[in-house]
C-alpha cells in the first residue's frame, strides 16, 4: 500500500529588524484601523516576547503586535528604502 510522503516543512526564519510586516486584522491604533497597512519592524523583541513595528500610515504609531495580526510580506528582506529610517531609530538611552 502506497503512503503519501510528509514534505518537509522548511522552518521560517526569524523576524529580522527592518523586515516589512502587512497587517491582516482589524486593530484601532490610536483612531487608524491598522488592517491592510504595511509597518516596519524596528526591533524583533521589544522585550516582551513581540516585535516593535513602526506603521507609517497611521502617523507614525508605534505597536508591538501578536503573531496572528500581521503576515511577513518578504521574510529576511529588508528593503533599501527603509535604511535611512533604521539608522535614526535607536534604543532610548543608547547614543
Amino acid at each position: 500500500m502506497a503512503t503519501a510522503k510528509k514534505k518537509k516543512h522548511k522552518p521560517e526564519q526569524p523576524l529580522i529588524r527592518g523586515e516589512e510586516i502587512k497587517f491582516i486584522i482589524d486593530y484601532d491604533l490610536y483612531g487608524h484601523n491598522i488592517n491592510g497597512m504595511i509597518g516596519l519592524v524596528a526591533r524583533e523583541d521589544s522585550g516582551n516576547g513581540k516585535p516593535l513595528v513602526c506603521v507609517q500610515s497611521a502617523n507614525g504609531e508605534w505597536i508591538e503586535p501578536k503573531d496572528s495580526m500581521y503576515i511577513r510580506l518578504n521574510p529576511g528582506v529588508v528593503p533599501s528604502s527603509s535604511l535611512p529610517f533604521l539608522e535614526r531609530v535607536v534604543k532610548l538611552g543608547e547614543s
